[in-house]
Order: C-alpha cells, then sequence, then structure tokens
C-alpha cells in the first residue's frame, strides 16, 4: 500500500513539474491538457474550458468564477443519501456542486485550491488507476 502511494505521488509530481515546465504531461489526456490552464498564486487557479453540455464536479467552496451559462446544480451525488453519509463519516462535504455548460457556446470555469499554498495537480484517473488521497485533496473531476 504504501509503495502504491509513494508511485501515485510520484507520478503526480512528476505531472506538475512537466505542466509548469510546458512539457505536456504524461496523466491527462491532450485533449483535457488543451482545455486547463493552471494560474500560479496564493490559491492556484485552475481554469478550464467547458464545451455545450459539459459537467464538473466540484468540492463545494471552489469556484472563483463562471462564465454566464454556466450553472451550478447542488445534489447528494450519485450515491445518493448513503453516500453523502458515507462522504461526512470521512471528512468530506454532504453536498457535491456540479458545474453544467447550459450556453451553446464555451463555458469558463475557475476554481481555487482550498488553501493559500496548495499546488493543483491534474490527474488521469483512467491511467493511474484509483487514488486514496488526504483530506481536501479532492478538487474537481471533469
Amino acid at each position: 500500500m504504501k509503495k502504491e502511494l509513494a508511485e501515485a505521488a510520484e507520478a503526480a509530481e512528476l505531472s506538475w513539474r512537466q505542466m509548469r515546465e510546458g512539457v505536456g504531461s504524461v496523466t491527462i489526456s491532450q485533449d483535457i491538457a488543451n482545455r486547463l490552464s493552471i494560474i500560479p498564486g496564493n490559491p492556484e487557479v485552475v481554469q478550464m474550458t467547458l464545451e455545450p453540455k459539459d459537467e464538473v464536479s466540484v468540492e463545494p467552496g471552489a469556484m472563483c468564477y463562471m462564465s454566464p451559462g454556466v450553472m451550478m446544480e447542488t445534489s447528494l451525488g450519485d450515491d445518493g443519501l448513503f453516500g453523502a453519509v458515507q462522504r461526512v463519516l470521512s471528512g468530506e462535504p454532504f453536498f457535491i456542486n456540479t458545474f453544467v455548460n447550459q450556453a451553446r457556446g464555451v463555458g469558463i470555469l475557475g476554481l481555487a485550491a482550498p488553501n493559500a499554498y496548495d499546488k493543483i495537480v491534474p490527474i488521469n484517473l483512467m491511467k493511474t488507476g484509483s487514488m486514496l488521497c488526504a483530506r481536501d485533496a479532492y478538487l474537481c473531476s471533469l
């Protein structure tokens, strides 16, 4: 288990370094990389472009800005009440926010890291598999 976590952390650090250096990322697809930009600062902000009907699940309190046509929906998540209770027991929020681009054109959504010195690292879970992360490590999923 420790080896898997160390490998996942190493892959995330490599991805972060490559994104910063403009080399590209081994962990996210080129399509997603073209739609994301990480704005450095305290806190870091990830700005993403959303095609019509795109949905992004977001940690509550992370939204900085959004373009007109991007709407927020709050729900218990895909797992319903049971999943929401499980999230609360593990220290995560009860509700999940989903932003949907309902405009006919491209929408923009800006999300901030929860703490001033947190770093945003995009990871493609289709390539890395599931990850066990510390509390407040999740920001959004596209």
